[in-house]
């Protein structure tokens, strides 16, 4: 009977940690910043939504990594909230006003509309190829 019952919540244990697992997603994208103030402000940023478990931003390479559980979180609100503390990333770029109160030494080199768009367009056919097919 115990051998039942230890089995029982093993079983369960298992089927809950693969569920909640299926549920968590990692991503990378590129956040502008320069300092290590940079990066409190946009970790900050990011872990201020409420699903997001984990976020990491490489000062040399500009990448965040985050974790997230994608019942809770909409990629877009992450990058809305980091804009907001006055970071550009690849779908919203910060107001000039929360740029322009970063430390100055903490200012980067501002990425343009344009550009943004053509890195990401690039990407995009590097990825799928010019007929937009994932190969």
């Amino acid at each position: 009977m115990k051998l039942k019952i230890i089995s029982l919540v093993v079983i369960s244990v298992l089927v809950t940690t693969t569920l909640i697992g299926q549920t968590e997603k990692r991503e990378n994208f590129k956040v502008a910043g320069k300092c290590d103030l940079s990066k409190l402000h946009i970790e900050n940023a990011a872990k201020s939504i409420i699903g997001v478990s984990n976020a990491v931003w490489d000062k040399e390479s500009q990448i965040l990594e985050i974790r997230y559980d994608t019942t809770k979180v909409q990629i877009h609100k992450v990058h809305k909230a980091i804009a907001k503390a006055g970071h550009d990333t690849r779908m919203y770029r910060a107001r000039k006003n929360k740029y322009e109160e970063l430390l100055v030494g903490c200012r980067y080199k501002r990425i343009s509309k344009s550009e943004m768009y053509k890195k990401e367009r690039f990407r995009w056919i590097a990825r799928t190829g010019p007929l937009g097919i994932e190969f």
